[in-house]
């Protein structure tokens, strides 16, 4: 099977990602179809998509009990074969009870994963209720499974640093269940349920250098008082997510920066078989700076309540 998908792989088109995913459906019948991604202008096909349209030709009623992905490149980008929410509705019909999705490492053929789809459907259901910080009852009772405990801690140490110089501070992805299977495929790969922080830092001041030493001390500073002390932290700039999506946002007044900040053994990366299961140390921190949400965070962030308010 991993032979296979290196192939469907290389069949891949992506020249606008640069994302690849292959796939192969087992039917009940023990029935076999093959798809890959293939992106164009004006049109995007997606592995599971071609794959199943494939199926619908041989038969209307089919039922999947198998599904086999691979995304390229390095190991964490295993993550990048999870269907998608479209991709999943489109399976789910034709899906057996016990239906689950395997996923393969690129570069290693001895190392697999797998998820029931429903728990992949049931991970992009959109999460309605905000917990603030402020009640730590329900903080801690929220984030259980989501986030690890040292996260936690430099999360309340944050905004403690910072509050009193940034108007709001937001938690995004998938610790706040943001409509994503990743942090389950995560867990079963690491132990872990989460692969960095993503913060939104909004505040009045609209000058980038002295925000980002603002967010840059009071990052150090939170480090220091739950145990690490870092002499440099790293920072390396993004392209915004809303900038992805929007292009004529780039010249808003609203949006300041996107940066990932981390420290020597802070970031932690998968690589199997040998994989850190216990994470001592936080971990990466994703963060975008803005002057107001709406022009600092996607739109469908934003209309799916993906994001937990922390200040």
């Amino acid at each position: 099977m991993h032979e296979q998908l290196i192939k469907l792989i290389k069949k891949a088109q992506a020249p606008l990602t640069s994302r690849k995913v292959g796939c192969i459906l087992i039917t009940k019948e023990n029935k076999l179809y093959e798809g890959y991604n293939v992106e164009k202008e004006e049109r995007i096909l997606h592995a599971e998509d071609i794959a199943v349209s494939k199926a619908r030709k041989d038969k209307e009623d089919f039922k999947i009990k198998e599904i086999h992905l691979m995304a390229n490149g390095k190991p964490e980008n295993v993550k990048r074969a999870i269907p998608c929410e479209n991709c999943s509705k489109i399976l789910q019909p034709h899906s057996q009870e016990d239906f689950k999705a395997v996923f393969y490492f690129f570069d290693d053929s001895k190392k697999t994963y797998s998820l029931n789809l429903s728990n992949i459907i049931n991970a992009y259901t959109s999460f309605n209720e905000i917990p603030l910080i402020s009640d730590s009852k329900r903080f801690d009772k929220y984030f259980k499974g989501y986030l690890t405990e040292i996260d936690q801690k430099f999360i309340l140490e944050f905004v403690n640093q910072i509050k009193s110089m940034c108007n709001e501070i937001y938690l995004t992805g998938s610790a706040c269940k943001r409509g994503s299977p990743k942090p389950l495929l995560a867990k079963e790969i690491m132990g872990k349920s989460y692969l960095d922080i993503d913060l939104i830092t909004l505040f009045s001041n609209k000058n980038k250098e002295e925000v980002n030493k603002i967010i840059k001390k009071s990052i150090l500073k939170s480090l220091n008082n739950i145990g690490f002390s870092f002499k440099e932290l790293f920072e390396k700039d993004e392209i915004s997510y809303i900038l992805e999506e929007d292009p004529t946002s780039k010249d808003s007044e609203g949006f300041l920066f996107r940066k990932f900040y981390w420290a020597k053994g802070m970031q932690l990366t998968i690589s199997p078989p040998d994989y850190k299961k216990n994470l001592l140390m936080p971990s990466s921190i994703d963060m975008s700076a803005g002057i107001n949400l709406k022009e600092t965070i996607t739109k469908k962030y934003l209309d799916k309540k993906w994001l937990v308010r922390l200040l």
